[in-house]
């Protein structure tokens, strides 16, 4: 790297050692100087929005956990409390989405997610025996107050850090605040869930008319839509972009300079390699690290999300087809991106839910 490391960001040298790796292995990513690593490092951060969106969006659930486990005593934090007890869940339920998101960050989506999934799976309500319909769709309602905010929250902790950190050193970022942007994305579960936490402690749960802490279907739905409409308007746009600049390459070679056109070609930018060769820079070895993680992760994650899917579909209609399932998770994730397709499933299984109870109220307020 062109400039001098910076040594200390804590004081507290293990920690400070952490993070001087995270700066050198992250460096070549974000200062341009290996085009084809960037362009997968800006992907990746795009395709994870959808992912961050969803998990703080599966952490506010109105569920309740059965068992002795961290998770499920964290699930049992929610909504159904007041002033302090309220207050409280807030942060435990935060706290579990930064310890996941912060494991996800230090040994990486691809290589913990697989701990991650098995431990949803076997202890959320959502994902795990066969709930009743009713139980799963009350067990699926979130507080559409704070569900609105996550997008916010995630724009100021995590989009915002990542794109200082890209910004061209040392012409408008000099070595030191780059650095400290690329910590500050590396700890970005951290910034995010104090952003939350800050924000919801001064926001009152949203209630019906009962005075139970429970949004209205119409609320809900609106809260769902804007929430994954969002993080999918997010991710596919990122997708289409890298994708056309990508087949521009090879239909418009002219248009680019010699260098660029073996980096933007598709199998550089989404095929992970097959074969372990030495790199000569960290920018090369970082590539190959990235589009593994990528292929692993999001893979964990979509199963994870099939099962919420599945789950809710039988639960919903009594029936769950799986070729149907497949064929709209593989072409979301070809045309719109791997992030897009994991909240399309999740957006999917919302709709399924709540438009079918809200058709089902309205129907018997009709006949009342």
């Amino acid at each position: 790297m062109t400039s001098t490391l910076k040594r200390n960001f804590t004081g507290i040298f293990p920690l400070d050692y952490l993070l001087d790796v995270l700066v050198i292995f992250f460096w070549e990513v974000a200062d341009g100087s290996h085009p084809c690593t960037t362009i997968i490092g800006v992907y990746f951060l795009a395709q994870m929005v959808p992912i961050i969106v969803w998990t703080y969006f599966n952490s506010i659930r109105a569920h309740r956990g059965v068992g002795n486990s961290l998770i499920t005593w964290v699930e049992s934090c929610t909504l159904h409390c007041h002033d302090f007890q309220c207050e409280q869940s807030v942060v435990w339920c935060s706290n579990s989405s930064t310890l996941w998101l912060m494991l996800f960050q230090l040994c990486a989506l691809g290589s913990s997610g697989f701990i991650w999934a098995l431990w949803i799976l076997q202890y959320s309500p959502i994902t795990s025996g066969t709930p009743d319909l009713q139980a799963l769709r009350r067990m699926s309602l979130v507080d559409t107050r704070k569900a609105v905010l996550i997008i916010p929250a995630v724009v100021i902790g995590y989009v915002v850090p990542s794109v200082l950190m890209g910004l061209p050193s040392p012409t408008i970022l000099s070595g030191d605040p780059k650095q400290i942007a690329i910590v500050l994305w590396n700890v970005y579960p951290c910034l995010v869930s104090g952003i939350l936490f800050m924000i919801y402690r001064f926001i009152p749960p949203t209630r019906s008319s009962a005075g139970s802490p429970m949004p209205s279907l119409p609320k809900q739905l609106c809260a769902v839509r804007w929430l994954h409409g969002l993080a999918l308007l997010c991710s596919a746009a990122f997708h289409i972009g890298i994708c056309f600049l990508s087949f521009a390459s090879i239909l418009f070679p002219a248009l680019f300079k010699d260098r660029f056109l073996g980096d933007l070609k598709p199998e550089s930018l989404f095929l992970p390699p097959l074969v372990i060769s030495g790199t000569s820079t960290v920018g090369d070895g970082v590539r190959s690290f990235l589009l593994w993680d990528q292929l692993c992760g999001y893979s964990t994650v979509m199963v994870v999300l099939w099962e919420q899917y599945r789950i809710a579909s039988q639960a919903s209609t009594g029936r769950f087809s799986f070729m149907q399932t497949a064929f709209v998770l593989l072409g979301s994730s070809v045309f719109l991106g791997p992030g897009s397709a994991c909240i399309l499933m999740s957006w999917w299984r919302e709709e399924l839910l709540f438009q079918s109870w809200e058709h089902t109220t309205e129907t018997s307020k009709y006949h009342l």
